[in-house]
């Protein structure tokens, strides 16, 4: 049996949402994009793929939401790259967890 905080979250699912303050680019001219993004259940699974994309290369911003499934990035598109994106959502997920970007 699986314990629950006074949340209803499992306990062993908990993420703590990371703040990135490492060289992430120039906001000049800074892009926003907004991935829609599938198998996120509850906030720990947004926590996890927030983690992953914050700390992308030219990611200046990330918010993420678990109930509408989506991420919106705010990017240096001089040091931003797509296939890391990619890469970083379906690396966010485990064995129990599967994350992907559907659009």
């Amino acid at each position: 049996m699986t314990d629950r905080n006074g949340n209803g979250q499992r306990m062993d699912c908990h993420v703590d949402r990371i703040e990135f303050s490492g060289d992430r680019g120039d906001a000049e001219g800074a892009e926003t994009l907004v991935l829609r993004i599938s198998g996120m259940g509850c906030v720990n699974c947004a926590n996890r793929v927030h983690n992953a994309l914050i700390t992308q290369r030219g990611v200046l911003e990330v918010t993420v939401n678990h109930e509408t499934g989506s991420a919106r990035l705010v990017f240096d598109p001089d040091r931003f790259s797509t296939l890391a994106i990619v890469r970083a959502v379906a690396g966010a997920g485990d064995e129990r967890h599967n994350y992907r970007i559907i659009a």
